[in-house]
């Protein structure tokens, strides 16, 4: 293994073509159905693949991966991030919930098992995942830009993390 400053490692990550029920973006049946849309995947691996680059150069050249990945229909979507590193906690600024009437703070971090979500919570009765992540000194495995109805479930996001951790490391 190659490492680099802070430990981290140079080797590639090779990306899932699953994870649970989500294809790589691309891979989507709806694609199938006319060019425009495979146009648009394109264009989507072609983002993805500057995005792993910039997200190697974010952590000294380490081993990195950036892909998105969605449900058939493309209604439910993620970017999964993964680099040979390690990363910091999440974490969320300090608001009074109290004080501002909410039942909870604008911003928190909730824990499932080994997986922390950043989460904004727009409203009473509804949550949105910012992030959710799992790392060690070895790699960290982040999903970010949710969409779809599972933005606002944080628990199976934190489930896909898992399942991407099991993969990769």
């Amino acid at each position: 293994m190659l490492f680099g400053n802070n430990g981290a490692s140079s080797s590639a990550i090779s990306a899932p073509e699953r994870l649970s029920d989500y294809v790589q973006y691309g891979d989507a049946s709806v694609f199938d159905e006319d060019d425009r849309g495979q146009e648009n995947a394109d264009r989507q691996r072609d983002w993805d693949s500057r995005s792993t680059q910039r997200l190697a150069a974010a952590y000294d050249d380490a081993g990195a991966l950036v892909r998105t990945y969605s449900d058939d229909s493309v209604e439910n979507r993620f970017a999964l991030e993964a680099v040979r590193a390690p990363s910091p906690n999440l974490y969320a600024p300090y608001s009074d919930a109290e004080y501002l009437r909410l039942d909870r703070p604008v911003e928190e971090v909730r824990v499932f098992g080994e997986v922390s979500c950043s989460i904004n919570n727009t409203s009473p009765d509804l949550s949105a995942v910012v992030a959710c992540q799992r790392g060690d000194e070895e790699l960290t495995v982040r999903i970010t830009r949710v969409g779809g109805d599972l933005l606002q479930d944080p628990e199976q996001v934190a489930e896909l993390v898992d399942i991407a951790w099991r993969e990769l490391s």
